[in-house]
C-alpha cells in the first residue's frame, strides 16, 4: 500500500502540501449533474381583445318592451306610408302583447327597423332645411334637445342628446349604436310637425309677397 499510495499523511500541514503538489484537475471534469428536463418556453400570441360591437338596438335586450313601444311603432309605420295590412298586423301584435306580454323576434326586429327608418327620415328632413353644411360633406343640426350629423351621400347618421348620450349612430350602412326610445321618436315627430308649420308659414308669406 505504501509503494502504491505513498506514506501515510499524519498531519494537516503535510496533507495541504500534498494537495498543492498535485496537478490541476481538468476543468471539463465535473461531478455528474442530475438530468432535468427544461420545458421549452414559447411566446404565446397575444389574444386579441374582442371589440365592442354595437348592433341594432344593442341595449334592447336589457330594455323591457312596453305597449308604448308598440304605439310608437304604429306611428312610425303610418308616417312611413306602410300599407293598411301592415299596420293592422301591428295592432294584432299589440293585442297579443297585452294578452301574454310576449313579442316575437321577427316583430321586434320589424319594430326596430321602422322606428330607426322614421327617425332617419326626419333627420334627413331637418338636415335639409335647418342644417349647416360642413367642409367634409356632412350637415349639422343643433336643436334644443338633440344634435345630429348627417352625410347624405354615405347615409352616415349620428344623433346625440344634449347631455352627451349617444342615441343613434349609423356608419357605412351599419348600425353602431341604437338607443331609440318611444320618447325620442315622439320628440322627432314633434320636431317634424313644427318644421312643417314653419315651412307652410314661409310658403304663405312668399306667396303673399308675390301677389
Amino acid at each position: 500500500m505504501t509503494l502504491k499510495f505513498g506514506e501515510v499523511i499524519e498531519s494537516q500541514q503535510q496533507y495541504q502540501e500534498k494537495v498543492r503538489s498535485l496537478p490541476d484537475r481538468p476543468k471539463h471534469l465535473k461531478p455528474p449533474q442530475p438530468i432535468v428536463s427544461t420545458p421549452k418556453v414559447t411566446a404565446l400570441p397575444q389574444t386579441p381583445q374582442p371589440q365592442q360591437q354595437n348592433l341594432a338596438f344593442p341595449n334592447q335586450e336589457s330594455q323591457t318592451v312596453t305597449i308604448d313601444h308598440l304605439r310608437s311603432w304604429y306611428i312610425a309605420a303610418n308616417n312611413l306610408g306602410k300599407p293598411e295590412e301592415y299596420k293592422n298586423r301591428i295592432v294584432e301584435i299589440a293585442n297579443e302583447f297585452k294578452a301574454n306580454g310576449q313579442i316575437s323576434d321577427k316583430a321586434k326586429a320589424a319594430m326596430e327597423q321602422d322606428t330607426r327608418s322614421r327617425v332617419a327620415q326626419i333627420s334627413q328632413k331637418l338636415a335639409s332645411n335647418l342644417g349647416q353644411c360642413e367642409e367634409d360633406g356632412t350637415t349639422r343640426v343643433q336643436g334644443k334637445i338633440y344634435n345630429l350629423v348627417l352625410n347624405s351621400q354615405t347615409k352616415d347618421l349620428a344623433i346625440a342628446h344634449k347631455n352627451g348620450d349617444e342615441i343613434l349612430r349609423v356608419q357605412s350602412q351599419q348600425v353602431q349604436v341604437n338607443n331609440l326610445t318611444p320618447e325620442v321618436l315622439r320628440d322627432f315627430e314633434a320636431a317634424s310637425s313644427k318644421l312643417d308649420e314653419l315651412l307652410e308659414r314661409s310658403q304663405k308669406q312668399t306667396a303673399g309677397m308675390q301677389r
